[in-house]
């Protein structure tokens, strides 16, 4: 693939919990901008302006000692703090900003593990959750 396309396989992310830690984790999943219903007595329902909470997650190669370490320590802190996501093309430039409110680790697990696989692919997928997920750009 030529660099600068900006297709799927291509994209990278910057995962940045304000005033933590820039974070590059290799795939990001689930985030969705999603508003709450509000059932009618007439049956009918409306869409409200009251964002609904969700789950996402993210993976990263366990290799990344640092960056797994302070996923970590900030699931230890269970603060739920504001979060950019930035979407790069392979070349580096911004194809769009993404930001998240009160997010904060849940929990992590690691991909299947193998003696026939490499011990430095290993992966870990932390789970978030998060207030509400808007593209601002």
């Amino acid at each position: 693939m030529a660099a600068g396309q900006d297709d799927a396989r291509s994209s990278k992310y910057l995962f940045a919990p304000l005033g933590l830690i820039v974070l590059h984790p290799f795939e990001v999943d689930g985030l969705k901008n999603e508003r709450a219903l509000a059932e009618r007595p007439d049956r009918t329902r409306r869409v409200t302006d009251q964002p609904t909470a969700q789950d996402f997650s993210a993976t990263w190669k366990l290799r990344d000692k640092v960056e797994v370490a302070a996923l970590k320590a900030w699931q230890g802190s269970r603060a739920h703090v504001p979060c950019t996501v930035t979407y790069l093309t392979e070349g580096g430039e911004v194809v769009s900003v993404a930001e998240l409110q009160a997010v904060c680790p849940r929990g992590y697990e690691t991909t299947k593990l193998s003696t026939k696989d490499d011990a430095e692919e290993v992966t870990i997928k932390f789970n978030f959750t998060a207030d509400d997920y808007n593209l601002i750009a």
